[in-house]
Formats: C-alpha cells, sequence, structure tokens
C-alpha cells in the first residue's frame, strides 16, 4: 500500500496525475545506465478510500514481495559547509538528510551511504557502508562535523572526487548498483572563475553514471545562486528545498521509484566513441597557445568514464612529432597528453597529413572499436603550409567524414596577419568542421572559451552511443 501511495506522490509532483506514467533517469557506470516503468494496461486498487489506476509493476518487481519493492542504492550525501551557509541553516541541511534516510528506510533494505563535506576543502567522513538500521544514521550524522573547511566554494573539486575517488570499489562502491549523489548546497561556486570547471566536472559526473540531485541551503546573505541549481541535477525534476519539510520523503519516494533493485534494463544505448587529438606545434601557432590547447584536451579525457571511450593523440607540424596510442584509461590519456612532445620542429603545417596519420594509425588500425563513433578534434589555425596542399586536406576530411567520422576544430590564434588568420578558418576549418545536425552550426571551438571542455564533452557524450554490453 505505501509503495502504490509512493508512486502517487512523486506523479503528483511531476505530472498532476496518478494514471500513467513514464519514470526514466540514468542508473549507474557499470553495465546498466538508464530503468524505466512504462504503461501499457492499468492496475486498479484503492488507497486509504481513494481510487486510483497504476500501470502495471514490471516482471520482477513483486508488489507482494516486500524485498522485491527496495532500492538499490549507493548513495553520497555531499554537504557545502562554507562560510556563506549559516550555523542554522547547516544542522538543518542535516536534519533533511535524516529524514531523507528514515524515509530511505522505511521501503528500502539495499543502502550503502557515504558522507562528504566541503568548502575550501574535503572531508570524506565515511566512504560507502552498507546502511541497515536507523540506529546507523543517528550514528553517521553524528559523525559529521558541519565547520567551515576554508571559506571558499570548491564545488568543482568535489563533483571530481565523485567519480575519481568516493565511487570507486575502493571507498565501497558496488558496480551494479546506481550511483546517486545528493549536494547540500547554495550553488555558489567560489571563485566564481570556477563556475565553468563546476559546470564540466557536473557532466563528467553524469557522463560516469553518477545521478546527482541537489538539495538547495540558503545563502546566509539571500544571494541567488550561480545558475548551479539548473546546470547541476540530473533534470530539473531533481531538485528540492532544505526547508521543505516534505521534499525529503518525497525524494527518498523517488530515488526508490528510479533505482528498484529487481527492474529489467531497457534497451537503450550507452555513451561511447574513438577520441583522437591532433595538436598543430607548428611555429604559425604561439607556443602558449598550444600548452593551453593540451591543458584542454587533458580536461576532456577526465569528462569520460572508462572503459567505453578509447583516447588518442598526437602532435604535428610537416610531419607527426610525437603521438601515443588509444587507451581506454582516461587517466593515463591525460598523462600522454601533458607528456607529449610540443616544441617547434618545423614551420610548415600539413593537416592533410595528420588526418592521414589518425586514419592508418588510429581509426583504421586493429584497436579501432567499429561499433564507436570516431572523433578527430584538431587544434590549429587552419593554415596549410604549403597553401598549394589545402585541397588535399579538404579532400582527405571529407572522406573521413563520409564514413561517419566527426571532425571537431579548436581554434587556436595564429600569430600570422590578419588577413592569413582568417584564411585559415575560411579555406580550412569552417569546410573540413563537422556540423552539429541540433542545430546546424559548425563544430568550432576557440581554445580559450571558458566552456569549451563542456560544449565538446557534452555534444560527444548526447551523440555518441553504442549498444550496452550484456549482462
Amino acid at each position: 500500500m505505501r509503495l502504490l501511495l509512493a508512486f502517487c506522490a512523486i506523479l503528483v509532483k511531476h505530472t498532476n496525475d496518478c494514471g500513467a506514467f513514464d519514470i526514466r533517469a540514468p542508473i549507474n557506470k557499470g553495465n546498466i545506465n538508464k530503468a524505466g516503468i512504462n504503461p501499457k494496461s492499468g492496475l486498479s486498487g484503492y488507497a486509504d478510500g481513494l481510487e486510483t489506476t497504476l500501470p502495471p509493476l514490471p516482471p520482477g518487481f513483486a508488489a507482494d514481495d516486500p524485498s522485491a519493492n527496495s532500492a538499490c542504492v549507493d548513495l553520497m550525501l555531499v554537504f557545502d559547509v562554507s562560510c556563506s551557509i549559516t550555523n542554522d541553516d547547516k544542522a538543518n541541511a542535516k536534519q533533511f538528510a535524516s529524514k531523507l534516510l528514515e524515509n530511505l528506510l522505511g521501503l528500502a533494505d539495499n543502502i550503502n551511504l557515504g558522507i562528504v563535506t566541503y568548502s575550501e576543502n574535503r572531508n570524506l567522513v565515511s566512504p560507502l557502508v552498507t546502511l541497515e538500521f536507523t540506529s546507523d544514521i543517528d550514528t553517521l550524522l553524528d559523525n559529521v562535523n558541519m565547520t567551515n573547511l576554508g571559506c571558499k566554494t570548491y564545488t568543482h573539486e568535489v563533483l571530481e572526487a565523485l567519480y575519481t575517488e568516493y565511487f570507486t570499489p575502493e571507498n565501497g562502491d558496488r558496480v551494479d548498483i546506481s550511483n546517486v549523489a545528493a549536494i547540500f548546497t547554495d550553488g555558489r561556486t567560489i571563485q566564481r572563475r570556477f563556475s565553468s570547471a563546476t559546470k564540466e566536472a557536473a557532466t563528467a559526473a553524469k557522463l560516469a553514471g553518477i545521478e546527482i540531485v541537489v538539495v538547495t541551503v540558503p545563502h546566509r546573505s539571500g544571494e541567488e545562486d550561480l545558475d548551479e541549481f539548473t546546470t547541476l541535477p540530473s533534470s530539473s525534476d531533481l531538485l528540492y528545498n532544505s526547508k521543505k519539510d516534505d521534499d525529503a520523503a518525497i525524494m527518498a519516494d523517488g530515488l526508490i521509484a528510479r533505482h528498484p533493485c529487481n527492474i529489467l534494463p531497457e534497451a537503450d544505448d550507452i555513451p561511447c566513441a574513438d577520441v583522437v587529438f591532433a595538436v598543430d606545434t607548428s611555429c604559425s601557432v604561439d607556443q602558449g597557445n598550444i600548452s593551453e590547447s593540451v591543458l584542454v584536451a587533458e580536461r576532456i579525457v577526465k569528462s569520460f568514464s572508462p572503459p567505453f571511450f578509447q583516447f588518442g593523440g598526437f602532435t604535428y607540424n610537416n610531419n607527426t612529432v610525437d603521438s601515443f596510442p588509444f587507451t581506454s584509461d582516461n587517466r593515463d590519456a591525460a598523462l600522454f597528453l601533458a607528456g607529449l612532445n610540443t616544441a617547434y620542429t618545423a614551420c610548415k603545417t600539413r593537416t592533410n597529413r595528420a588526418i592521414t596519420y589518425s586514419l592508418d594509425n588510429y581509426f583504421n588500425s586493429p584497436l579501432d572499436d567499429p561499433e564507436k563513433t570516431n572523433f578527430l578534434i584538431i587544434f590549429g589555425d587552419g593554415n596549410e603550409s604549403p597553401y598549394n596542399e589545402n585541397q588535399l586536406a579538404l579532400t582527405k576530411a571529407e572522406a573521413f567524414k563520409n564514413v561517419g567520422g566527426i571532425i571537431i576544430w579548436v581554434v587556436m590564434t595564429s600569430n600570422r596577419k590578419e588577413e592569413t588568420r582568417l584564411r585559415g578558418i575560411r579555406e580550412q576549418i569552417e569546410p573540413t568542421a563537422s556540423t552539429d545536425e541540433r542545430d546546424g552550426s559548425k563544430l568550432i571551438f576557440d581554445y580559450d572559451d571558458p566552456e569549451i571542455v563542456y560544449k565538446i564533452a557534452d555534444f560527444i557524450g548526447l551523440v555518441a552511443t553504442c549498444p550496452r554490453p550484456e549482462l
């Protein structure tokens, strides 16, 4: 009976209708990343005198089997303890968390809980541990010291730690269980220059299969959030208010509905890709541009989760200067990128040879996965030298795109005269860049765009998919 009421409460919150529904949400970073409940016919029943109709429960989700009606979740509670939040509101956030967990234990028996506090620094209060009794809640929450860890708010760092540290087997993560992070925050990354890094880290966490739920906590001076209440949650309805008495129960019921233990996964695809970075190191590009571009490539790599992505990379000018082969370990790829030789070795720029090299050594090699979309991300100024080989670059790029490859350009500033700089963009970069079919724009970005990593990772994560591996 409580299960029916739980579903109804969620439906009223999201659809104002208990009649028919379709609930979908990301699941985990392992083999399953989505599950759904899809209506076909109705199930009628009474709840405290209220007649309602609900869709049938899927196979394996038995209403008469309490153990089947439980959530399977690895849940991290992430508390912002920065100076911008009052002690009273920090205490209220803990009280909300206590109510959330009490409600979860009422319906779920497969919860691992971890807790971290953060501001300028981080404190892992507890890695993921099994939560079984209400006494466990008091024990864990009593150990949470809400004293600030420095006054600044480095939300970007704690979001990155979600997929690099906290949701790992070493800290209790279970690979076949949903990962959820509940962020209690006022939504203001400080220093504000890290705002784009916060957005990037949130995107990376979601691509790693972590569902992000945000519980809003008031700023001590009433300041508005920095768009983080919109960009951080995995979906717009995963935003709750620590000041609203009912939100803890509603949030718990939502977790139960989105992450049941025994529902079979839908046949959805998962994000995946083979990505190669080509960095122009010719003398028409300033060395500072090159160094910054390599950092951008490293950050893009860190935005994706192994093993569904492969990364390779090389530097080039007249010929290839340095390279590393495909690897599915994004941490290794970031290290390889940082170690590439980016020194000037020649002034000529033969991007046509770079495209050929990417095909021969990556996309047409035995390591290429034919089920994955191929992305060539070129960092350069588009100035083919000698210029009479520009048509070769256009022809080879077109052939690559014709077999499904996607070319993304990251424009580095040319140190040549303005006419030459514009010619490179107009006559090589624009004709060879692929088109974003969503809005018809060219996939061309400036290397110093503060949101470049978010934009490129978001695009790749949305358009590049593979069939989910069989369980």
